[in-house]
């Protein structure tokens, strides 16, 4: 019955000093991340200690399309206001969503919110692909996410595990290497490292990986998210708009990806949020929309230009510099910046 007992209290010991480091590990990575030079905290941390705008921050929230295809230096250069991008690999209207509320309830005003309109986040299940959300945000908030994801994992035990305990740890032991190479590559969450174009034979010989789904087949929580997200904005007062990013012409006029965008437009309409499309493309304004107030126009730029592509969804150093220029001509003239 003793040698039970300290078995008892040793595991309990065991559990509480886990319990410990796991806390420890997230308070240290946040506290690291909160003078960096992109990702959440670090925007939070920006909007807390700094009065530049009262107004508040354009805050883009993407996917890897918004890092590599949006260039800060264009932005902060040609529109009003700052300009703050929160990009993470794989982002889609679950995340984007979460992201949106952690950012505001940690004290992030928002002047105007635009997200990476991309048909293919609609299709697969809510989940995080890029672990650094989980380094730069409390764990209420990591409970919330691994709450939401549960019902979609095989093995949430597992899922627990890694992100809560194993996520991010070589970069917390690399540290110093890594702040100082990562936050010499961005400037406000966007990278100002330049990506070089392909040549027209690569490119026209990637294919791209599509998922085998029809429009009718869009992941009902990622729908539901992403209706929540714009009714949020619409309550909040926030002005939302979503962009389409360029992709090279192997993607832009695939059958599929044209039929799932117009899907998406569709829902758009819907809900009367408004939105810009990439103008060489098959799916055109006039065309998709009967809702004029939603649909704000076009941004013109090549789908054919190979050294503009780093690959067929992103864009490369010289591409990101030309769409983001054109991009904010555009929303200057049509938003008034």
């Amino acid at each position: 019955m003793l040698r039970m007992k300290k078995i008892l209290r040793a595991a309990a010991v065991g559990i509480l000093l886990a319990a410990l480091l796991v806390f420890l590990k997230n308070e240290y990575g946040r506290y690291l991340l909160s003078h960096a030079s992109y990702g959440m905290q670090a925007l939070i941390t920006e909007q807390q200690e700094s009065s530049r705008d009262a107004e508040g921050v354009n805050l883009f929230i993407g996917s890897s399309m918004f890092r590599k295809g949006l260039d800060i230096r264009e932005l902060e250069e040609g529109m009003e206001g700052d300009n703050y991008i929160l990009s993470y690999n794989g982002t889609r209207p679950f995340q984007s969503y979460e992201e949106v509320l952690y950012a505001t309830e940690n004290g992030v005003k928002i002047r105007h919110l635009y997200v990476d309109l991309y048909a293919y986040a609609m299709l697969v299940e809510p989940w995080v692909e890029d672990e650094r959300l989980f380094l730069e945000t409390d764990l209420p908030f990591k409970i919330r996410l691994w709450t939401a994801m549960r019902p979609y994992s095989s093995n949430c035990v597992k899922d627990f595990w890694q992100m809560f305990v194993t996520a991010n740890n070589e970069r917390l032991l690399c540290w110093p290497v890594d702040s100082a190479l990562t936050n010499a590559q961005f400037q406000r969450g966007g990278t100002i490292t330049e990506d070089a174009g392909y040549g027209v034979g690569s490119l026209q010989e990637t294919t791209f990986d599509v998922p085998d789904a029809e429009p009718a087949a869009f992941n009902e929580a990622q729908e539901s998210y992403l209706r929540e997200l714009i009714r949020f904005c619409q309550e909040k007062d926030v002005p939302l708009t979503f962009i389409e990013t360029p992709k090279y012409k192997n993607v832009m006029y695939e059958e599929q990806y044209v039929a799932l965008m117009r899907a998406y437009l569709q829902l758009l309409n819907d809900e009367n949020a408004a939105y810009y499309i990439a103008e060489d493309t098959a799916v055109t304004c006039q065309e998709e929309t009967q809702n004029r107030t939603a649909c704000k126009g076009v941004v013109s730029f090549r789908t054919d230009n190979p050294e503009y592509y780093s690959d067929v969804i992103h864009l490369s150093g010289a591409g990101k510099t030309a769409y983001t220029r054109e991009l904010v001509r555009v929303l200057n003239e049509t938003e008034g910046g």
